[in-house]
């Protein structure tokens, strides 16, 4: 059989099936696994259950309890990790999701509800609608649909549903990295249709602390407020931007080094000065800048308020920290997937092949040399990901599932 209709076949089976397999995704939302907290013991039962009942080999890989506790988290860490055998070992694909969700904040600006799951105007609603879980149902549905299609891929194909990737993965991907139990000679990272991610920014997730002295505010002098340091702190951190500002990246789209003072807190009451702040600050580091060179620059302006002050008291801890990192934007991955998108009538030109300033579990694998690209459901900005009413489109799901599995073909072969 000619492979143009063996593509066919596979098709057939995804608009045949598609349905079943978006109503798995409105499933899926509705069971909430929002990180932090990270409980995964409904969502992993679900997801490891229904891909074993679709024929696929799948199995629970929960995380060591010690790793667990040293970060200080108390829910275990569960992970689902399925295969498609394929008919030799020589290659083997990743496709790779996560099972975690952000949080929902101010649900009063949500139209559907953020656990609905609703199906409405073409589109599933709901907290990880396309982030991850409409994602994680359109990579079952390539292998369901390749398999129910009566073929057999040259290599095996793993699906892997992590842990923990919206605190960075740590305790899910890199765990199963380090660990042998993911491995493969090219990786598909969850992403969107409409671009293709080759690598991230670096991150640090920093926690500065200053402290002062509690003391009644009817006699303010007999304290000294902590907040008011750390806004000597906020200035230093204005000057290390400023500084960072003037270093744009050669890549236009990754723009600088940026700092972000996200979290502040301090303060028991307003009748007391306060003798603690703390605030925490997110940096996105282009490829030329490296996370040490950061944190010294951060430093180094903290450490000028000490001019004026040379007791200045303050703590500065890094929380988690990752160089930049990136895969071969000319790889044969990306090459396969823009072959495939041209194949199932996506677009007539490649779509854009960027970095990007956010962060995805690629990380682990692009020091291993396994080619890596974030690509799937899901369409910027339209999906709306970690906003209210965040979704996917059905459409787009068809499409990404066709291109996904195509691209399959392409790299691992397809037998009768």
């Amino acid at each position: 059989m000619a492979l143009d209709k063996m593509l066919e076949k596979i098709f057939d089976q995804i608009d045949r099936r598609a349905d079943e397999f978006l109503q798995f995704t409105q499933e899926m939302v509705r069971i909430p696994s929002v990180n932090p907290p990270g409980n995964y013991e409904e969502i992993s039962r679900f997801v490891d259950e229904r891909l074993k009942s679709l024929g696929l080999e799948s199995r629970i890989v929960t995380t060591p309890e010690k790793m667990v506790e040293e970060k200080g988290l108390r829910f275990p860490r569960r992970n689902v990790i399925a295969r498609l055998p394929g008919g030799s070992r020589a290659k083997k694909g990743i496709l790779c999701v996560h099972l975690d969700t952000v949080p929902v904040a101010n649900e009063h600006l949500w139209k559907h509800g953020p656990f609905s799951g609703e199906r409405k105007d073409g589109k599933v609603w709901g907290c990880g609608s396309c982030d991850c879980k409409g994602r994680l149902a359109s990579f079952a549905l390539v292998l369901a649909a390749i398999q129910k299609a009566g073929f057999t891929l040259g290599g095996d194909v793993i699906l892997a549903a992590t842990a923990d990737e919206e605190l960075g993965g740590e305790l899910g991907v890199g765990y199963l990295v380090s660990q042998g139990i993911l491995e493969g000679d090219f990786c598909i990272v969850e992403g969107f249709l409409n671009e293709m991610i080759y690598g991230y920014a670096g991150t640090i997730h920093l926690k500065i602390i200053t402290r002062g002295k509690a003391a009644h505010t009817a006699l303010p002098w007999r304290g000294v407020n902590a907040i008011l340091r750390m806004e000597k702190v906020i200035q230093a951190l204005t000057r290390a931007q400023e500084k960072l500002t003037q270093r744009p990246s050669r890549i236009e789209e990754m723009k600088y080094t940026t700092l972000n003072i996200g979290v502040i807190m301090g303060g028991a009451k307003a009748s007391i000065v306060p003798d603690y702040c703390e605030l925490e600050v997110d940096a996105r580091l282009v490829p030329e800048d490296r996370t040490d060179f950061i944190l010294e620059l951060v430093k180094q302006e903290i450490e000028k308020i000490r001019d004026l002050d040379p007791e200045f008291p303050y703590e500065l801890q890094v929380i988690r920290k990752n160089e930049a990192y990136h895969s071969d934007p000319n790889s044969f991955l990306i090459q396969a997937i823009q072959d495939s998108l041209a194949t199932v009538g996506f677009s007539p030109t490649p779509i854009p092949v960027t970095m990007s300033r956010g962060g995805s579990d690629m990380k682990y694998f692009t020091p291993k040399g396994i080619p890596s690209v974030a690509f799937g459901a899901g369409r910027r900005p339209e999906s709306n990901i970690h906003g209210a009413d965040e979704n996917i489109s059905e459409e787009d799901f068809i499409l990404a599932t066709k291109a996904t599995s195509a691209t399959l073909v392409k790299l691992l072969g397809l037998h009768p």
